[in-house]
């Protein structure tokens, strides 16, 4: 929680997660957090009519970027190259043992 903000996590079923940020001050909700598959990232999406200052937009990068970092720190890949695993591009195709069993193991990250 920041200063003027709250990021509360919306309940999903997805894999990443989503945020409605809200207003400490008045209880409204002013824009949202939420994963755009095309980007890649977080994005943030403000609610209509909304005034946005430098520092709660820096609160909002601050908080993205939280989410980035978390994202990479837990991804597959990270999983991978952190337990030193086979990270050979052929597990689509299932030819690689280690990489299938590792998938297995890991299916929900």
């Amino acid at each position: 929680m920041d200063k003027y903000l709250e990021f509360k996590e919306i309940p999903f079923n997805g894999k990443t997660k989503r945020f409605e940020i809200i207003s400490v001050s008045s209880g409204d909700t002013l824009g949202r957090i939420s994963w755009y598959s095309q980007w890649r990232q977080y994005t943030f999406s403000p609610s209509y009519p909304t005034v946005w200052n430098r520092d709660c937009l820096d609160a909002i990068i601050n908080f993205i970027n939280k989410l980035m970092n978390e994202r990479a720190t837990n991804s597959t890949d990270a999983i991978f190259k952190k337990e030193k695993i086979c990270t050979c591009t052929a597990l689509d195709k299932g030819i690689c043992d280690t990489c299938i069993e590792f998938s297995k193991k890991y299916k929900n990250v």
